[in-house]
């Protein structure tokens, strides 16, 4: 997926995925030389699993208007 749909998926913005991608923590590649760079779907399911479950009174108390966060934990901490 492009990285403009991993950030949707996330609630991140592109240069926060792009520097996931720099870090280690979301895998890409390039489909054909030159083409767009592609998050792999394994690697953003993996990091959704690994993220901490969001209190449903926490979700309950936001407005709808606001987008819920994930809370990614890596190698156990926050």
């Amino acid at each position: 997926m492009s990285i403009a749909e991993a950030a949707r998926i996330l609630g991140y913005s592109g240069s926060t995925i792009r520097s996931m991608l720099a870090d280690g923590g979301l895998q890409a590649m390039r489909v054909t030389r030159g083409g767009p760079l592609l998050v792999t779907v394994e690697s953003l399911t993996k990091l959704i699993e690994g993220a901490e479950p969001v209190p449903a009174e926490a979700v309950q108390a936001r407005r709808a208007s606001e987008p819920v966060q994930l809370a990614v934990i890596q190698g156990g901490r926050k």
